[in-house]
């Protein structure tokens, strides 16, 4: 048995242990809420969805609306974006051609209907 110099090494020692203690109990905590959110959403989905009156629900209310209030925004700040970069950006290290305005030009519909990382794949930037 090793001899431990009690100030120091006893209180490290100890740290150590608790700290372990702790992270351990974290991550088990962590997983089980994290799949009782997963299992209470999935159902709260299955019994909306079963629901005769899917419309008036509150989840299919707040995702519409959510578009709705931020669709405007969104389009306004990729318009302003796509104009406006090519003027305003200058420096030794700024491309000529803007950002990824060109691209941007090209697909701004996919970022409208909000598909923009399902089409045009192969020209992301």
């Amino acid at each position: 048995m090793e001899v431990i110099s009690f100030p120091t090494t006893f209180l490290t020692i100890i740290h150590k242990q608790k700290i372990n203690v702790i992270m351990k109990k974290t991550n088990l905590l962590i997983s089980v809420l994290l799949l009782i959110y997963i299992y209470n959403t999935f159902w709260y989905i299955y019994v909306l969805l079963e629901s005769p009156h899917l419309f008036e629900s509150p989840l299919v209310y707040s995702i519409v609306t959510t578009c709705f209030r931020l669709t405007p925004p969104y389009m306004l700040f990729l318009m302003t974006y796509v104009s406006l970069v090519k003027i305003v950006g200058d420096g030794p290290y700024w491309p000529q051609s803007g950002l990824e305005t060109d691209h941007c030009e090209a697909s701004w519909w996919t970022n409208l209907l909000y598909v923009n990382n399902l089409v045009k794949t192969d020209q992301m930037v």
